[in-house]
Parts: C-alpha cells; structure tokens; sequence
C-alpha cells in the first residue's frame, strides 16, 4: 500500500511545517502498530505559478525492499 500527500502553497516554510508534522506523526503510528514504513519527501518550485508543491511518500517498507 502507498500513501502520498500533496501539499501546496506560495510560502515554502508552510510546505515544510506540513511535512515535518506528517513525518513525526507517521514516526510515532509506526511505532505504536510496529508496522515499518519507508517516508520519502520531496519539495518542487513552480516559478510560473509562483507555488510551491511539498510531496510526502509513505510505503510499506517490508514491500519496498
């Protein structure tokens, strides 16, 4: 199973907050269903749209190898 959040918005500290709050939140589950999971995140700039994208991956991580 994968998961993946987007988030989107012209200030890339927000994008940031965002995904260290979803990370931290996905860290403690983990631990409290010992379920392991691989996180990957990844920040793009638009300059057209002048918007920043903020990606959060989440996968089993037992799957993944």
């Amino acid at each position: 199973m994968v998961g993946l959040v987007t988030y989107k918005s012209d200030d890339l500290w927000i994008i940031i907050e965002k995904i260290m709050k979803l990370e931290d939140m996905i860290s403690r589950a983990s631990v409290k269903t010992k379920k392991e999971v691989t996180v990957e995140s990844e920040v793009k700039y638009f300059p057209e749209d002048n918007l920043w994208e903020g990606v959060v991956i989440v996968d089993d991580a037992k799957k993944s190898r």
